[in-house]
């Protein structure tokens, strides 16, 4: 709250409105119940559904005077499917922000505002380096990255690009009639766990 203090006027005095809230914030850790230490429980949830909370309380006013906007969040496949290694607080996390686009749109519709969420599935990022290789083949990126490949119907991880490209789309004009709906991201990922 202290923040929009300073960027919420900054961005409306230099564009003169906000038509649309990413809401992209994603982190996680390994562990299941037994394991997820309370506090890396307590930081997830804070990162990944809180902030979601309040930028949403932020913008939703500014929209909602202008006559409208678009709020794209974006959870993962995680958040709908049990995903081999369990990070419960991350798989907590994702189905919340899912639920919250769904409220929102239902109550934000009426004032013009779309919500609506992308649910990317492996997606080949820095990530898959730093922190997935271990868990596929022993610290061997490139099997990690074909074992990961192997999973998907499409036989490849997707790309940041062909997520950022459903956003986009679910944020522009042409998706003026789509609220309340998520669009995956995943090669066939989860139709394959169906």
């Amino acid at each position: 709250p202290a923040m929009a203090n300073s960027f919420l006027p900054a961005a409306l005095a230099h564009y003169g409105r906000i038509d649309v809230l990413q809401a992209n914030a994603g982190i996680g850790k390994v562990g299941g119940p037994e394991d997820i230490d309370l506090a890396d429980w307590d930081r997830i949830q804070r990162v990944n559904v809180t902030s979601l909370l309040i930028a949403t309380r932020l913008l939703a006013p500014v929209m909602r005077a202008q006559g409208g906007g678009a709020i794209v969040t974006v959870s993962s496949i995680a958040g709908i499917r049990y995903t081999r290694h369990p990070p419960l607080a991350y798989s907590v996390s994702k189905p919340a922000v899912i639920h919250s686009a769904r409220i929102a749109a239902q109550q934000y519709a009426p004032d013009g505002i779309r919500v609506n969420t992308v649910i990317p599935g492996l997606i080949d990022t820095p990530r898959v380096a730093k922190n997935v290789a271990g868990m596929f083949a022993k610290d061997d990126l490139e099997a990690a990255r074909k074992a990961r490949d192997r999973q998907v119907p499409m036989g490849r991880m997707g790309t940041p690009w062909e997520v950022a490209n459903a956003v986009a789309f679910l944020a522009s004009d042409e998706a003026s009639y789509i609220t309340g709906t998520e669009l995956l991201v995943d090669g066939g990922l989860t139709g394959k766990y169906a």
